[in-house]
């Protein structure tokens, strides 16, 4: 397959996936740049305004084979944000570890921060991320 007609799929695949994950629940957030990264969801609009996510880093830890994923948060605001975050990895589909409890993220004014989440497990080839505000400012 050609350059063009790679591309071109690619663009016709983003579309049909952006149009599917409008009838589900998850706000996705401003990307930056514009490209899906439907594992990483917000639990409001206000936030997913306020906030823009790089698409994720990810590799697996050489030897264990445990998947490693690195997202980078912008603050797109003037003033300092703590968010929480909790994940879960899947394999096949099927969750393979369940989600974790909320952890803390603090992003001062328009700077970004980092979640980096590692699985347990080798067997893993998927993951999700919430983000939501944090609770406890």
């Amino acid at each position: 397959m050609n350059r063009t007609k790679q591309v071109s799929l690619a663009i016709v695949s983003a579309f049909l996936s952006l149009a599917l994950a409008a009838c589900h629940d998850p706000i996705a957030g401003h990307q930056s740049p514009i490209l899906l990264a439907p594992q990483v969801e917000f639990t409001s609009d206000g936030l997913a305004n306020d906030t823009a996510v790089q698409p994720p880093v990810i590799h697996r830890i050489p030897g264990t084979g445990q998947l490693v994923v690195s997202v980078q948060v912008e603050n797109r605001t003037n003033s300092s944000m703590t968010l929480e975050y909790q994940s879960e990895f899947l394999a096949g589909g099927a969750q393979k570890e369940p989600w974790t409890g909320w952890m803390p993220l603090r992003i001062p004014p328009r700077t970004d921060g980092t979640i980096q989440i590692t699985s347990f497990a080798a067997e893993v080839d998927d993951f999700r991320i919430r983000i939501r505000r944090g609770q406890f400012n």
